[in-house]
């Protein structure tokens, strides 16, 4: 008989985990030291141990891998032809997603934001029972199941708050059809597909979602469960989860010292660590190229949209740069720093809409006659 503590050792998991499959039946030790509580475990159970590990990086959950080590052979057989079934129909789902994300990146008229236009009706399931606001629990512990949410585990993650909108339309960088919840993630250029299940605990509503996280797709680690509780079921609009925004309707101040041309130098996280010799990123990295600032009020942009240059224009007043379309005050400053002029402007992006976080600043350098 092997000791709880080295049948851990062995199988590269923690105590715990082994103590709640003791408890729910799915690995029960075969004795129990009435003095110490120590459990100890036949050998063979080893094997039983690594059987449930693949069957949960299959995606069964507990309670389906209980059902599955107490079944017949062919009760087995017809899990695993359901569980195929399901898999083959999230990839033709997830390949209809990325197409369509395929196609929105490749189109240079579209702004920072989504657009009015639905998901194509081909890739979208609807479900009427996850539309609404949801709002984050925590995480379930590895090994455990979700039995109330003094039990969970509560991360910084950014995504406090879910809002799932009719037809599966996005909201920052992710959108939904019945059963899956898409994040996308801009630095891989991929989306990710999470698998979400609805339920009801003491006359709460509740949402589990398989979450993937980045490390899933880089090595062995299996993804998190993360639970969200419902906030409402209303049908809301792209607008009402844009939760940040500014005032725009300062009035005009005139800024003689902005007044002029100023021509991209780079892109910098923190602006009170500026220096004109170290940028976090050059200027090519910035999709806005040049401002001008005229007398007027009126700040014309240059900006680099791929193989594109588009012109548009905003207001300004004394310190901030206005913008009616996405409702931002971006906040600049201008510094001399070796006989240069330099102006350093807040970049608000989608995680200042949705997080009310500014990631990073644009720097430009005044153009010369």
């Amino acid at each position: 008989m092997i000791r709880i503590g080295e049948m851990a050792k062995i199988c590269r998991t923690q105590v715990r985990t082994l103590r709640f499959y003791d408890q729910i039946g799915l690995l029960p030790a075969d004795s129990v030291d009435e003095t110490t509580g120590y459990r100890y475990y036949d050998p063979a159970k080893i094997a039983v141990y690594r059987q449930i590990i693949c069957l949960k990086e299959l995606g069964f959950s507990l309670e389906e891998i209980g059902l599955f080590l107490s079944s017949r052979e062919n009760k087995r057989l017809e899990m695993y032809r359901r569980r195929k079934i399901t898999l083959e129909e999230d990839i033709r789902r997830a390949k209809e997603k990325i197409l369509h994300i395929d196609k929105a990146c490749a189109d240079p008229r579209r702004g920072m934001f989504p657009t009015d236009e639905q998901l194509p009706p081909t890739s979208f399931e609807d479900d009427s029972a996850a539309i609404g606001r949801w709002e984050y629990c925590g995480d379930v512990p590895e090994g455990q199941t979700f039995t109330d949410e003094s039990s969970l585990i509560h991360r910084d993650i950014p995504l406090k708050s879910l809002w799932f909108l009719p037809g599966g339309r996005q909201v920052w960088m992710y959108f939904w059809t019945k059963g899956i919840l898409y994040c996308q993630i801009p630095a891989m250029n991929i989306t990710v597909p999470n698998t979400y299940r609805i339920f009801d605990r003491d006359g709460v509503t509740y949402m589990k979602i398989n979450w993937l996280t980045d490390k899933c797709l880089y090595s062995t680690a299996q993804d998190c469960i993360r639970i969200y509780r419902r906030v409402d079921n209303c049908a809301h609009i792209l607008q009402e989860t844009q939760l940040y925004r500014d005032d725009i309707h300062r009035p005009f101040i005139p800024d003689p010292q902005a007044e002029g041309i100023w021509k991209a130098a780079g892109i910098i996280r923190d602006k009170n660590a500026f220096s004109p010799t170290s940028m976090d990123w050059d200027a090519h990295a910035c999709f806005l190229r040049e401002l001008e600032f005229r007398e007027d009020g009126i700040c014309r942009k240059l900006m680099r949209n791929g193989h594109e240059t588009v012109r548009a224009s905003c207001r300004y007043t004394a310190g901030y740069i206005l913008n009616s379309q996405t409702e931002f005050a971006e906040q600049y400053e201008i510094r001399t720093l070796g006989g240069d002029d330099y102006l350093i402007t807040e970049h608000k992006s989608g995680d200042y809409a949705y997080l009310g976080k500014v990631n990073c600043y644009f720097v430009f350098r005044r153009k010369t006659p």
